[in-house]
């Protein structure tokens, strides 16, 4: 049995359901406590150039980032640098306007 080998996002993704896929990470991004957006940015070739996230102000940043690491790792077997993802708080009343 060969072993879960981790691959690029380039990979994950197929050329006619690619907006589709991307959509949807972003989606389940969006279920992780305390995210409130989520957007991907992809480079060229199809990585992940960045991905940014909108949060409560009272979450914790670092805990954030690392609930992303392993969300992606654990669901699509996507590995992401952390120095990848850039996490903006605000605050409960700016949601609420």
């Amino acid at each position: 049995m060969e072993k879960n080998k981790l691959h690029a996002f380039r990979n994950f993704i197929i050329p006619r359901r690619f907006n589709y896929q991307v959509e949807d990470i972003e989606k389940s991004l969006k279920d992780l406590n305390d995210i409130l957006f989520a957007k991907i940015v992809l480079s060229e070739d199809r990585n992940i150039k960045e991905i940014h996230i909108i949060t409560k102000d009272s979450s914790n940043p670092k805990k954030i980032t690392r609930d992303i690491e392993s969300f992606l790792l654990a669901k699509y077997n996507i590995q992401v640098d952390y120095r990848k993802i850039s996490i903006a708080q605000v605050k409960d009343k700016e949601i609420r306007d």
